[in-house]
């Protein structure tokens, strides 16, 4: 025999809750008072231990969906934007790459000039090089 409250606290349900299901008529053939002490025999004890196992696995059942909802609609979230920020990095290497071409076109032409110079041969290399600021 068990009494309310010790049944309560070691399945952690509140006693009024657990009141409120021994008033059903299912259970009542299950207590029984001992000055002024609801008790419960062991039968009865088993049936609401299950009750109460049966209650939360439904309820974490019912959490897990909605968490697997909202983690679907996160990951395509995620996804979504990796797509966009790929798309970006994409069009950035493509704009480095045309200033990159842009830039060893233009130190190519330079170059060309300073090194075909035959009419300056009688001035040093540092001279034809800086000379013409």
């Amino acid at each position: 025999m068990t009494t309310v409250k010790e049944l309560s606290a070691s399945i952690g349900v509140s006693k009024v809750s657990l009141y409120a299901l021994l008033k059903k008529d299912e259970y009542r053939s299950y207590i029984s008072k001992v000055d002024n002490i609801t008790l419960i025999d062991d039968t009865g004890e088993a049936l609401i231990r299950a009750y109460y196992s049966r209650e939360r696995d439904a309820s974490f059942k019912e959490l897990g969906n909605d968490l697997q909802d909202e983690n679907a609609d996160i990951l395509d979230f995620l996804k979504e934007q990796l797509r966009e920020k790929d798309n970006q990095i994409s069009a950035l290497t493509s704009a480095v790459n045309t200033l990159s071409r842009a830039v060893e076109n233009e130190q190519q032409l330079r170059i060309v000039p300073l090194l075909t110079d035959t009419t300056d041969k009688k001035k040093s290399l540092f001279k034809r090089l800086f000379g013409k600021l």
